[in-house]
């Protein structure tokens, strides 16, 4: 399946314009790899939240 959502949902100018097949493919390759990254930074984010608490509780015990 090429498009992760139903074409109602698509923006209007994917929907205007025809996308070659190759494009759609590459389109959803990086949505992929933008889903991967976000993933990560938000594993980052967290980690370093996580420290930053363990960091205060060391100094305030």
């Amino acid at each position: 399946m090429i498009w992760a959502r139903p074409f109602a949902v698509l923006p209007g100018w994917m929907k205007r314009e025809r996308l070659e097949v190759a494009d759609a493919k590459r389109l959803q390759a990086l949505e992929t790899e933008n889903a991967k990254l976000k993933k990560m930074l938000a594993e980052q984010m967290m980690n370093v939240a996580t420290l930053k608490e363990m960091k205060a509780r060391h100094y305030c015990a």
